[in-house]
Formats: structure tokens, sequence, C-alpha cells
């Protein structure tokens, strides 16, 4: 049995009270932004620190007077030094104590603050110490408590009616092994009660500090019940596992109430004390990083993991639900349809059943069955049906039963996955029957330019037969093989060279011979030849050193040697210029175009000799204003702008570099809203640069843009408005996607934002818009674009008030761009800037250009569109080869923000991204409190 041990440490912070409800708890919310900190800080500190702020952490979300640390060595001389390097902070008689079990090496610290004492400003503070991990206020979890009725029910509904889970088929096959644990973090265990008598297995009072985990509540052990009473024993109620240990971890009080160090000790205990699944029956509406910490922590132990949607029967989101490697779990009724407290929003995986749940409770008296309702009750059932998968398939991994769980569920709403019922209800029957299908080939997150995809089934129970190649959604091939347990197939009548451009979905499907059941699998491919990718050739339509402005060539070298560069300019007139540069290994170049060519217009080339990125930044009105693009690696034929207006105050030109010998016809057709199309014609010579000004051709027209040319040419697009007060410039793209995303973005902090798509195409495309918000949450809305017509989104009419990243799909090949605009003093859009989007996702990006000198003011902006969480390494390459290196963790579905100059202050520097998962990633720039900004899609390397 383990012993508590006390830490009397007060140090700033905010406790994490976790309130218990036979329903949930309330969550996590996470913002993704940087605040400013102090030099010489880690990345991850710095990262923690950006988060603890009045926006991530509101008022009455914490406990005041406390919060929670994480050290990076929780010795008890750490613990000393922290208490006396703060003893301004920290209280010296510290009443409240944080409990762990004896030997535990992760420990979360809930300190005392002297009276008076900021807890944001404390626990920023707190970690910037060396020896202090994170730091946060201690958020308060609350569970949506819903009263148990007294009804008395003979029957279990939820385990074999229509819309219960199957459990009384599944018993044929498996009854659960005592070999298996369910660690349940709640209220404790009524370890006596007749129903649960002899099946706990270690535990801890994470609340009270003590090895005895007794249920004072009553929830704890109704949720046990649910998963694991004893069964067949004539007494009480069935448990969906006849047999696995439970694990009782109180973290919540007497009232369901607990704290965040509570939580996060009992997921770290769970972990290490070999729990497979673990069931948490709670809510909160705020994110913190340690618990996200725990989760992955426990996910890499092998722990699946489950928890509440939440009960407020709206679509807030709530964590632990929405965080990565959880499943969330929603209710349904008897009668199959949600209830009505159940949440319904992305982070519901599964449904299961949350109404009128009989179980076991605590007194008055001994051995007392009631009945409650709530997603608490609903999330069991999954944690049960987990064990029984583990006890049949034991060398099951997490993703192996998620996927068991997933494939089995009873389709429920809108066909495929949906907010309110996710992928469906819980059907363990089917669960533990259906097939297991690992596709061998293509790879997950690749790029095949061409080949077959292959795969594999096992199935213990029956025999596999039939197999289907779904992509994106349609049937393309199907074949069978000899009936066996063990089955491999390849689709031979498709190739993968068919990929259009874009992100694409290749799903596997494997039938039994019986043709009752059917599990799949689903893997991200790419197909991206429209995208700059590092190269030794970069083309820049757009430049000028005249009408006052200045403008700037940036170069990366990304590689370990050094590098020389030679630089072409072209005038409009077909006149050109050479110069030569060297750069050293992971380093970045300058090049003042005006000091070289000063008062002209200029296309330009970049040449190295090893592969380089390069981009174009132009300043004017003494840097009242500017725009910065990314070059191409090649000239096209086609050319496609999706943004474009001479309406509004906007003037727009179009930039055109022909690079060749020979001159070069064009004909260009402007794009509106409605279908309307109209055409021009234009030529130009050799080795020049055209510039159309589009207000003279369209006026008054919101336009999308489609050049064509008998040479390969080079197109850009720019935007300028009041007089040329603001401005944004971009590259055009060279064909349409199926697939979009878009990194930065945001609705607050007085930004418009608006995501423009064009389709080129002559029939109509239907385009879905996912827009995902820094937690996690995910809002969708779907439009109908006309033939040849181009589309305008005010994204603050969907997601007001909110960063955001977007991702668009669409049934047609689209062009996709994204324009912000921002106010300042009394001018409404001071500055803006645009850029396209990515068709893709990557494990690395470059980014050129970058600096947190002169008075600039740089952000990363990282997305993860996968299930996993990603961790990224950022390494700043400066202008004399030296670097420095970033981390950070980006949850799944949702977008981070890495403020450069906390990183790297004052320096020029190109950034490298590295990622063990794909990413998007952008740049924005801002200066002079955002009189100026711009924007920039890194560079992808496949």
């Amino acid at each position: 049995m383990q012993h508590k041990f006390a830490y009397r440490i007060c140090i700033f912070g905010l406790a994490l009270v976790l309130v218990l409800a036979t329903g949930l708890w309330a969550g996590f919310s996470l913002t993704g932004t940087s605040q400013s900190a102090g030099a010489g800080l880690t990345a991850p500190k710095l990262g923690n620190i950006a988060r603890l702020n009045d926006t991530t952490f509101p008022e009455g979300s914490y406990k005041p007077g406390e919060v929670v640390v994480m050290l990076e060595d929780s010795s008890r001389e750490n613990m000393e030094s922290l208490r006396d390097r703060f003893a301004n902070l920290l209280e010296n008689d510290q009443e409240e104590i944080t409990a762990a079990a004896d030997g535990q090496e992760r420990v979360a610290l809930r300190l005392r603050l002297r009276e008076g004492i900021d807890e944001l400003e404390a626990a920023r503070e707190l970690a910037s110490s060396p020896i202090v991990k994170l730091a946060e206020p201690n958020v308060i979890f609350k569970a949506d408590i819903t009263t148990p009725n007294d009804n008395r029910y003979n029957q279990q509904w939820n385990l074999w009616d229509t819309y219960g889970i199957r459990a009384n088929q599944a018993w044929d096959l498996q009854k659960g092994s005592a070999g298996l644990a369910l660690a349940v973090i709640d209220t404790g265990l009524d370890y006596n009660h007749e129903d649960l008598a002899g099946r706990r297995a270690g535990g801890y009072d994470f609340y009270n500090g003590d090895s005895d985990p007794m249920d004072d509540n009553g929830h704890g052990t109704t949720v046990s019940g649910v998963a694991c009473a004893n069964t067949n024993n004539i007494l009480g109620t069935a448990g969906i596992d006849w047999n696995a240990k439970i694990m009782p971890l109180k973290a919540l009080n007497s009232d369901g109430e607990g704290s965040l160090d509570g939580v996060v000790n009992s997921l770290y205990y769970a972990a290490a004390q070999g729990a497979d699944v673990i069931n948490m029956s709670f809510t909160s509406s705020t994110y913190t990083q340690e618990l996200e910490a725990a989760v992955e922590y426990a996910h890499s132990s092998g722990c699946v993991m489950t928890a509440a949607a939440g009960n407020e029967g709206n679509s807030k989101i709530n964590y632990p639900a929405a965080l990565t490697y959880v499943i969330g779990v929603g209710s349904i009724g008897p009668s199959g349809a949600r209830s009505s407290f159940s949440n319904y929003n992305s982070s519901v995986d599964l449904t299961a059943p949350g109404e009128n749940i009989y179980g076991p409770y605590i007194g008055p008296g001994e051995n007392r069955y009631l009945s409650g309702s709530g997603t608490s009750e609903a999330a069991p059932h999954v944690s049960g049906a987990a064990l029984l998968i583990k006890a049949e398939y034991p060398g099951s991994s997490t993703d192996g039963i998620w996927r068991r769980l997933k494939d089995g569920a009873r389709d429920l709403g809108d066909a495929g996955y949906d907010e309110r019922y996710g992928w469906g209800l819980l059907d363990i029957n089917a669960s533990l029957r259906l097939p297991l299908v690992d596709i061998t080939s293509p790879s997950d997150f690749s790029y095949p330019a061409s080949g077959k995809v292959s795969a594999d089934a096992s199935d213990a129970n029956a025999f596999v037969q039939y197999f289907e190649l779904w992509v994106d959604g349609q049937l393309l091939d199907s074949g069978s093989e000899a009936p066996g347990h063990n089955v491999s197939h390849t689709f031979n009548s498709w190739d993968l060279s068919q990929l259009s451009e874009g992100t694409h979905i290749i799903n596997v499907k494997a039938i039994d011979s019986s043709a009752q059941w059917a599990g799949e699998q689903s893997i991200t491919v790419y197909r991206n030849q429209s995208q700059p990718r590092p190269s030794q050739d970069w083309y820049l339509a757009e430049g000028t050193t005249n009408w006052g402005f200045e403008e700037y060539v940036l170069v990366q070298n990304p590689n370990g040697v050094g590098t020389g560069i030679q630089v072409t300019l072209m005038k409009p007139g077909g006149a050109t210029q050479q110069h030569a540069f060297s750069m050293p290994a992971y380093s970045r170049l300058t090049i003042n175009v005006n000091s070289l060519v000063p008062s002209s217009d200029v296309s330009t080339h970049v040449h190295g000799d090893q592969a380089i990125i390069a981009e174009r930044a132009m300043y004017w009105g003494e840097r009242t204003g500017g725009h910065d693009a990314v070059g191409t690696n090649s000239p096209s034929a086609d050319w496609y702008l999706a943004e474009g207006s001479t309406n509004w105050g906007f003037e727009d030109y179009v930039l055109i570099q022909n690079p060749n010998a020979a001159g070069a016809s064009l004909h260009v057709t402007f794009m509106k809203q409605g279908g309307e199309t109209q055409g021009f014609d234009f030529s130009m010579a050799g080795y020049s640069r055209l510039t159309l000004a589009v207000n003279s051709l369209m006026p008054a027209s919101d336009i999308s843009t489609h050049v064509h040319a008998d040479q390969a040419v080079v197109v850009e697009r720019a935007m300028y408005w009041n007089n040329k007060d603001g401005g944004h410039c971009t590259i055009g793209v060279t064909e349409g996607s199926s697939s979009w995303i878009l990194a930065e973005g945001s609705t607050a902090w007085n930004f418009e934002e608006y995501v423009l798509v064009q389709n080129p195409n002559a029939i109509a495309a239907s385009v879905t818009f996912e827009f995902l918000k820094p937690g996690g949450n995910i809002v969708r809305r779907s439009f109908s674009l006309a033939a040849f017509s181009r589309f305008t989104l005010n994204v603050a009419d969907v997601v007001p008030g909110s960063d955001v990243s977007t991702y668009i799909r669409a049934d047609q090949p689209v062009i996709a761009e994204r324009a912000m605009y921002w106010p300042k003093a009394s001018r409404s859009r001071a500055e803006g800037h645009c850029s396209t989007g990515s068709v893709t996702a990557a494990s690395t990006w470059y980014l050129a250009e970058g600096s947190t000198n002169w008075g600039f003011d740089e952000y990363v902006l990282l997305v993860n569109p996968t299930d996993d969480i990603a961790h990224a390494a950022l390494e700043f390459m400066r202008t004399d080869g030296s670097t420095k290196t970033y981390e950070a963790s980006i949850p799944a579905h949702a977008r981070y923000t890495v403020h450069s100059n906390e990183v790297d202050p004052n320096q020029d520097a190109s950034v490298k991204v590295s990622s063990d998962f794909p990413l998007v990633v952008e740049r924005a720039m801002y200066w002079s409190d955002k009189e100026g900004g711009t924007d920039a899609l890194g560079v992808l390397q496949p």
C-alpha cells in the first residue's frame, strides 16, 4: 500500500477544483498565443508563460490564492529551494498540501500564495524559475451534477435493449480478464459494496492524501459499477466487464470537488501502476497544459482513456474529453436519440446509454442502488467495452482498441461522423467480432506518386474474405481472397497516380465471409505538385524600387554547407542585371534591391548552388505599409488568383514575369461572384515584366483571375487601398485543389478576416469550410459556388471573436486565399495581408523572411490537421549561421502561435519547422504597433 507525503510549499497559482456530477465535469480552453517573457528562458517555459493571461484564464475559472506547478525534478531539495526562492510569494504556513503516492516520479504541486498576490503574475514568476517546468492557476473543475432518481429498475436497458450496447451478445464471446485494470478517477469507490466486493486493486486518495480511496459521494461507485459490477452473482446489477480489477483514484471530495493537482497525479499514478483503461467522468471548460501533458503520458504508457462530454446540453467544449487521445462520450436515451443534456461538438467521439442507468451507490445503509442520468454514466460503458476488447485481443494497441470501438459503432444521426453522436452508438458485440484492418501501402501522411493500395485484415472469430477501396468517400475498387483469419489483399485496378492535387483519405474495408462484420482503416495521403519547395531556382514576378518602395529579397540556406547565390533582375523593357552573393551554412541573406536597381519596376530570378528558399518583402510610405510573397520554383502556362477587387476603394494589379527569351501571349479571364466572366489578351517581350492595372479593365468588381500564356510565366497580384495606406501581395497558384489549409486567421483583436474561393470549373462546386479554433473545437459550414465564379466568406459571420485556422474541402478543384485587415487610430483598414492556402500538410517547412529586429513583431503560426499531438521544433537560422531552437506541442485539429520575439529577440532569422506529424505553417510580421504587417505561407518539404 502506498503512503502519502506532503509538500509544504506556497507558490503563486490557482487551484483546479473538480466538481463531480453523475454527469461530468466542465473543461479547459486553449488560446495558443504568446506574451512577453524574460530573456534567457527556454522555449517550453516561454510557451507556458505566454498562456498566463486573463484571456486564457478568465477571472472565476481558477481558485483564488493558489497555483499548481510541475517541477523539472520533484526532489525534496528542489521543493525546499522553490519555497526559499519565492518566499515573497508563498505563505509560510501551508495548511493545504498536495498529496502524491510515495515514489511517484511526476507530481503536480498545489501551492498557496500570500494575501494580495495576483495568481497570474505569481505563475509567470514561478514559471521563469529553472527548476519549474510548468506553472498555472489552479483551474476549477465543476461537474454538472444530475441528481439520481430513486426508481429502481429490474432491467438494465443499456446492456441489451434496442439501443443498448449489446453486451449480452458480446458475453457469449468475452466476459473480461482479471489481469486487466480500470482506473476510475472520481470520488472514490465503496469497495465493500456487495456488487463491487473483491474487485479493488490498489488505488489512492489524492484529495485527502492517504491510501484509502473510500467513496464519500457515490458518483465514483456508480461509475465503477456501470463498467465492472460483479455479474452473474444473483445480487444487484451486471457490469460490462465481469472480471477486471478496479483501481479507484479519489481526486474529488464528498461534494464532488477536486483540484488540478489531484487529477494530474491520478493520471500519472494510473499509468505508472499499469492501468489498462482510465475513466474520467468529469469536465472543465478550461484547458491546462499540465492536464494535457498527463494525458499524453498515460497514452504513451498504453492507457485507453474515456471522458464525459458534458451535461450542459449545448455545443460547449469540455476537457479532458476534448484532449487528444481521450475518447469523448456523449449520451443517448432508450429511443436512440441524443439525450437533451448531452453536449454536442467535435469532442464527441462515441455515444453510449446515459439515461436511467442503474448501478451501485453508497448509503445510507449498505448495498444501495440508484439509477442516474448523465454523460458520466455513458463514459464507463466505453471503458468497460475497451476492457473486453483488451481481454479478447491482448496484444491490441490503444489505436487498435479505438478502431474496434469506432468501427463497431452503430451509425446514428448524419451518415458517418457527426458532432451529436460522434461515430455512433457503442456496440461492443460488433467491436469484438469485426476484422481489424491495417493498410500496408502506402504509408500514412505520405506523398505517393504511383503504386497500388495493399492491406492486411485479421479476425480471430470469423473468416475475412472481401475488401473494398474507398478514396475520398467513393468506392473505387473491390476484391475477394480465399477466406481466412489473416488475409492480405492488393487493389490492382486502381493506381495512386490517379490522385488529384490535394489531401486525400484512403479507406480500406474488410468484410467477413458471412457479410455480417466489417472493419476498416483510413489514412491520409498527399498530392502536391503546385506548391514551391526548396530548390536551386526561384522566381519573383513583383518588385519595384520606384514610387517610394523599398524592396528586399530574402534567401534561406538550410543546408549544412555554404552556397553561392546568383540573382538576375528583369526590367519592364527586357533589360537584365546579374549579381552574385555567398551564404554560410544554416543562414539567411538579405538583398537590398534598391541598392542594385534604383527607381525601376523589376522581377527577380534567384539561383543557388544548393537548394534554397526565397521571398520578397516590400515597404512604402516610410513603412506605413508593406507586403511579402514567397517565390515560385518554376514558371507555368496557367495561374489562378482567388482574391481580387477593384471595389471598396481597392487598387488591383496583376504582375506577370516572362523569364523566357521568347515573347509571350496572354489571355486573362476575370471571374465574378455570380459566374459572369470577362477576358482580355496581352503580349509581353522576353525577359520582361508586365503590370496589369485591373481597375481599368474591371472597375468596381470583386473578382478572381485566371492567366493563361503560350509560354511558361510567373504571376502575382498586389492590392492597395486608401491611397496606398495599406496593401498586400501574393503569388498565384498553378492549379486547383480539392483541399486547402489556412494556418493563420483571426476575428479577434480587431481583425477582419475573409476567405476567398475561386471555382475555375465549368460546373458548380460544393465547398465545406472547417474552422479550427485554438482548443481543438471545429465549426463547419458548407456553400455552393457557381461555375467560373468567386466566393467571399466573412469569417466573423461564422466564428466571431476567435483565432482560427481554416480547412477547405471541395468536390471540384478550387483555389483558396485568406485576406485580413485591421484598424489603426481612425483608419478602419490601416493595413492588411493576404496569403494563399496550402493544399497539403507536411512535416518540414521553411520561412526565408523573419525578423525580431528593427521594430518588427514576428509570429509563426502552426496548424495541426491530424488526430495526434504534433511535436514541432523551430530552428531559427541567423545571418551569421548561428541557430536557436524552440519546441512546441500542437494538439490535434488545433492551431498554435509562436511569438518569435520571445524566442530569438533582436535577430534577422529564417526559420525551419520540423514536426513528427504533418503541419501547415505561416509567418506573420507586424511593426509600429501594427501600422504595417505582412504574412506568407511557408515552403514545404514533402
